[in-house]
């Protein structure tokens, strides 16, 4: 189990939704390829209204969600 995976494992122990922000796309293979059980991946590009319907409605699923942007700012 490499550093990524590991991480990512305590994440979903502490929250159901995991936001993954790659900038310039560096580690999406590692994204692509990553397995863990009970998590569902999903490449946020266009589809926002989806994946919040997907994580309203089902609430028992976890999920990890890639954007290939800069993480936002935060007021």
């Amino acid at each position: 189990m490499n550093a990524i995976s590991r991480n990512l494992e305590h994440a979903f122990n502490q929250n159901r939704v995991v936001f993954w922000y790659d900038e310039h796309a560096r580690l999406k293979n590692e994204f692509e390829q990553l397995q863990l059980d009970g998590v569902e991946k999903i490449e946020v590009k266009n589809n926002q209204f989806y994946v919040k319907y997907r994580i309203v409605t089902e609430k028992d699923q976890q999920f990890l969600l890639y954007f290939d942007t800069a993480e936002p700012d935060y007021e």
